[in-house]
């Protein structure tokens, strides 16, 4: 008797493609703070983006689990910034270096930080080579709000 192997299932309505954004990664094995892709699930019809997670964090045998939050940065200019900020933490995982070295030494965990964009529509925007400073300064500033 010969078996055919059965195709995945995939519903005729899903519309979803992939796209990549920049974000800016506080990975525990890391020596500092890099620019990492991130792979989005995006639905033409649907709402916005959706971050792969799982893609871009280690160790999700240990920690499963990520905790979000968005903060916002007032500029001297009066411009509002606002960053998305996933957090992994855990007894278990590796200590954060990088986030050692500013303020919570011991740390253990991984942080990833994205753009949020200015428009509902865009919720997700790539991050700029300028961003860059004001993520290290939201983690640098946050980092203790974020994980208690």
């Amino acid at each position: 008797m010969v078996q055919h192997a059965m195709r995945p299932f995939v519903p005729r309505t899903t519309k979803d493609y992939t796209t990549y954004l920049r974000g800016r990664y506080y990975g525990a094995s890391k020596a500092r703070a890099v620019s990492k892709r991130i792979s989005f699930a995006t639905n033409k019809r649907g709402p916005g983006r959706r971050p792969h997670l799982e893609f871009a964090f280690q160790h999700n045998d240990t920690q499963p689990i990520i905790h979000h939050g968005i903060v916002t940065l007032v500029q001297p200019t009066g411009e509002e910034v606002k960053f998305h900020i996933y957090v992994k933490n855990h007894k278990y995982l590796p200590v954060n270096g990088i986030v050692g070295l500013w303020s919570v030494p011991g740390w253990k965990g991984d942080i990833l930080v994205m753009r949020k964009g200015q428009k509902e529509e865009k919720e997700f925007v790539g991050m700029r080579s300028d961003d860059e400073d004001l993520a290290d300064a939201v983690v640098d500033q946050y980092v203790l709000f974020l994980v208690t």
